[in-house]
């Protein structure tokens, strides 16, 4: 619902000029990340500034302008979307109020139709939807398999503020800046590439952050899907280094607490210092002996007992569990760790109090021995099935197979060659509800290309730059989205 004041008063003209300066960081993937709607804009009274893209604030076409204009990389003046445009086609026109953008865009020369795309314009006229006499406008963060979309607006449950909807149809879509199907997530350090990893998933005001060392995978892997399962990230940082690029995600984050995993040898007491000041909540660590207890030890800090499945994952290499926990979390279940030869004491007693309901077993007897399922079969009163793949990028599409329907909202892909891309992807992956598949730098696997074209996700995000997965594999993902 929106409200456009067509003359701007001396009070607006002054309101545009002193927030045309505004330059909040732009995140790595603008629609669903949350109410990052301009303070200057959200705390005054709604109608009472006119924003820097010529609408009045925190009306549904003022916050789906500044999406807009994120989508299109612009945070600050020059501004590249505003009330007044020209068109693709050189026509200019007047967006004005919500029901009038659909005209606009018809003769303007934007593309306009029924087919949804993240990041495009959700379109009601007058009446439609309960919408009032000015219509209404909200940004596309999802295509779910069934038609209806994920949306982000201002102004509609809650007058002059942010809300999200699901599993909506709007009678049109305007496609005005669209995001890419196949994006790209980069940065020059694994830190940079968490917190932009982080960015692409979750939304400000999450529940809790995990926060894990960069220098070794055991402690992400599990700590992954028990972050999804938050509701929040995973992040990386050093024994001793706390970096910007983090510290600047968790600002926008603002979670309500932060769990760090690993004690003082592996994430120094004076980061945990540091991560105080990004939460009002409190920071806590997860702390074991050895790899299998910590990670037995993460998964019991965030499920309840009565899980309806747990993965168990080698300890001895990464590629397995990066791939299996989304499945796992997608599952409603932790993903838990084993030497090969034996079940540890540890995860033994985890499994025990979470009583799964089923377990799955990645990798063949070279990985996790026969000993270790036959110990598993009597922790569990359902099935115990592994899930087998003659290389790294094999297995990987299987676990996808075996946990995610046809239609995904979105499909991660991360390089099989190194962890620390898929650490982070791992939990945005299973929060947004997809696989995180594996891939070498310069090729497509068979098995990832039966996967992707059986699952023919909305999106897909790939993570790390041209020498982790090539800009050929990147030009040749984009057959497989929906």
């Amino acid at each position: 619902m929106s409200r456009l004041r067509t003359l701007l008063t001396s009070f607006g003209v002054l309101a545009l000029l002193l927030l045309a300066g505004l330059t909040p960081a732009p995140a790595a993937h603008a629609a669903g990340t949350g109410d990052d709607y301009p303070a200057a804009l959200r705390t005054a009274a709604k109608d009472s500034l006119v924003d820097p893209w010529r609408f009045y604030n925190r009306e549904c076409v003022s916050f789906v302008a500044w999406r807009l204009n994120q989508q299109g990389g612009t945070t600050s003046a020059p501004w590249s979307f505003s009330n007044f445009m020209t068109g693709p086609n050189g026509t200019s026109v007047q967006f004005g109020n919500a029901y009038q953008w659909l005209d606009a865009a018809r003769k303007g020369g934007w593309t306009y139709d029924r087919t949804p795309r993240v990041g495009a314009v959700a379109y009601w006229d007058v009446g439609q939807a309960s919408a009032t006499s000015l219509g209404h406008v909200a940004v596309v963060t999802e295509v779910n398999a069934d038609g209806t979309v994920d949306i982000e607006e201002y102004n509609w449950s809650t007058r002059g503020g942010y809300g999200q909807r699901s599993n909506v149809r709007a009678p049109y879509y305007l496609h005005i800046r669209d995001e890419d199907p196949v994006t790209r997530v980069t940065a020059s350090t694994r830190y940079a590439l968490s917190a932009r990893t982080s960015a692409t998933a979750f939304p400000a005001g999450v529940p809790v952050a995990y926060v894990a060392t960069s220098a070794r995978y055991a402690d992400g892997l599990t700590a992954a899907p028990a972050a999804a399962r938050g509701s929040g990230p995973l992040l990386l940082v050093g024994r001793t280094t706390f970096p910007s690029s983090v510290a600047a995600e968790l600002a926008r984050l603002r979670p309500a607490r932060i769990v760090v995993i690993g004690g003082p040898a592996v994430v120094s007491d004076d980061v945990v210092a540091a991560l105080a000041g990004c939460t009002t909540g409190t920071v806590s660590r997860v702390t074991g002996a050895t790899r299998y207890e910590l990670s037995a030890r993460t998964s019991a800090a965030a499920y309840p007992a009565g899980v309806p499945v747990a993965y168990v994952a080698t300890g001895g290499r990464y590629p397995d569990g990066l791939s299996a926990g989304p499945a796992a979390a997608v599952g409603g279940g932790p993903l838990l760790l084993t030497p090969r030869g034996s079940l540890p004491a540890a995860t033994a007693a985890e499994l025990k109090r979470l009583r799964p309901g089923r377990i799955v077993v990645v990798g063949g007897p070279t990985i996790v021995s026969d000993d270790v399922v036959a110990a598993l079969r009597g922790l569990t009163s359902g099935s115990v099935t592994r899930v087998l793949g003659a290389s790294r990028y094999v297995l990987s599409a299987r676990l996808s197979a075996t946990a995610f329907p046809a239609g995904v909202p979105v499909a991660y892909v991360a390089t099989g060659s190194r962890y620390a891309d898929g650490l982070s992807g791992s939990a945005a992956a299973s929060a947004k509800g997809g696989p995180q598949l594996l891939v070498p730098a310069d090729s497509l696997p068979a098995a990832t290309v039966a996967e992707l074209t059986r699952l023919r996700p909305a999106r897909i995000v790939v993570l790390g730059g041209p020498s982790a997965v090539s800009a050929a594999v990147l030009d040749a993902l984009g057959a497989y989205v929906r």
